[in-house]
């Protein structure tokens, strides 16, 4: 977990900016974004690449590259706007030379939730893949879950289904899983056999 709250303006009121990357070791990554101010905010969650990505359905999108791609589901927040457009980025080449500037134009998927507030989740999950006819075989599905005091994903790949839940009060209870901690992991074979659970009880 990374938290980066104390890098930005005082005025922001911003007291929580932390990244959690879960690697269950399945070919995909979930990165879970807390962000939770004193203030009301509209919070932006952008990933940056040389291509525009596609959009799939509502909540996929795939960006290839070559002989790469990456396939983004986007679960939450729930009610949300997603756009695709360019960021320009300029950086002096150097500083004997503050004209001489170096422009490159990154293409970026961009989600915002719709309505302001204080705490905004983003959870979004990246399957790293080959970019070559076929592979798409291999995809995973993601759908949005929802329990009492908790938000997750349940993700299904073709061996096994994880689900992942999180709560910002350490309070998870969806269907029998019950569990005092900010997240957890469940990975079942399709017999419904567990075979790794893991859970993060710190702030």
């Amino acid at each position: 977990t990374g938290e980066s709250s104390k890098m930005y303006y005082p005025e922001m009121a911003l007291t929580r900016n932390a990244r959690h990357i879960i690697n269950s070791q399945n070919g995909y990554f979930i990165l879970l974004d807390e962000l939770e101010s004193d203030l009301e905010h509209t919070y932006t969650w952008r990933i940056h690449s040389e291509k525009y990505a596609i959009q799939r359905t509502e909540n996929h999108f795939e960006i290839l590259n070559g002989n790469g791609a990456l396939n983004i589901f986007t679960a939450f927040p729930e009610a949300r706007n997603t756009s695709i457009d360019e960021t320009l980025v300029e950086e002096m080449m150097t500083p004997q030379r503050p004209d001489d500037l170096r422009r490159i134009r990154l293409k970026t998927l961009k989600v915002e939730n719709n309505v302001k507030s204080k705490n905004t989740y983003f959870i979004n999950v990246f399957q790293p893949k080959g970019g070559l006819t076929g592979d798409e075989n291999n995809d995973i599905s993601v759908k949005r879950i929802k329990g009492e005091s908790c938000i997750g994903v349940e993700i299904t790949s073709k061996n096994n289904t994880e689900i992942f839940l999180f709560s910002n009060e350490n309070k998870i209870n969806y269907g029998d899983i019950q569990s005092k901690s900010k997240w957890v992991s469940i990975v079942k074979e399709k017999e419904g056999k567990v075979i790794k659970r893991t859970n993060y009880d710190k702030i």
